[in-house]
């Protein structure tokens, strides 16, 4: 099997009461010719590679020190579908979320991530997949119809340009983003998403 490389923006969001509160997530694949001129089949994708035993490192990087965190999710998202950062998906693809590690280059990259998000020309961090092609369009080389995502890479160099990069200085979460709170006192929801923005 070839190997591949995408590359889509990334959210940043804290998590309240968290021991680590550098949750990270975001699309990391869509379906759209990226700049590379490649497309993706995303019901294609087996993200279970990633969940199992994957990380999210630090521009491709193969060093165990460019380790910067790990998946907690990874799910399948279609155009208009509310997604825990409280947006609505502008394309069909995958989100997946997880934690950078509390270590200098970790705290570094969520810096980074946060300062810009408030960049006026809306540069950001991105996200890229990596793993294993299973299978090609016969009638289209450049087009990926089955690959298992190993790891997703940090970068700031992204290559798929369909979502922009948004950080969410606080959020408080109950697995997804929670909108309904509830009809009366003590129905609903305990938690539910609070933006700073």
């Amino acid at each position: 099997m070839a190997s591949f490389k995408f590359h889509i923006p990334i959210t940043a969001w804290e998590k309240s009461e968290d021991d680590n509160p550098m949750r990270i997530g975001g699309i990391v694949s869509t379906g759209s010719l990226d700049r590379q001129q490649e497309r993706v089949v995303q019901d294609g994708l087996n993200f279970s590679p990633f969940l199992s035993h994957g990380w999210f490192n630090d521009n491709h990087g193969q060093k165990t020190t460019d380790v910067l965190g790990y998946p907690t999710e990874a799910f399948r998202v279609t155009k208009g579908d509310k997604l825990p950062n409280g947006k609505a998906a502008d394309k069909d693809g995958w989100w997946a979320a997880g934690y950078l590690v509390n270590t200098d280059e970790g705290r570094k990259v969520y810096a980074l991530a946060r300062s810009l998000s408030k960049s006026p020309n809306g540069r950001g961090l991105g996200f890229s997949i990596e793993g294993k092609v299973g299978s090609r369009d016969k009638s289209d080389n450049r087009r990926i119809t089955s690959a298992d995502v190993h790891n997703v890479a940090i970068t700031h160099v992204p290559v798929n340009t369909d979502t922009s990069m948004q950080v969410l200085a606080k959020a408080l979460m109950a697995g997804h983003a929670v909108e309904n709170p509830g009809a009366s006192p003590g129905e609903g929801f305990a938690l539910r998403s609070e933006s700073l923005d």
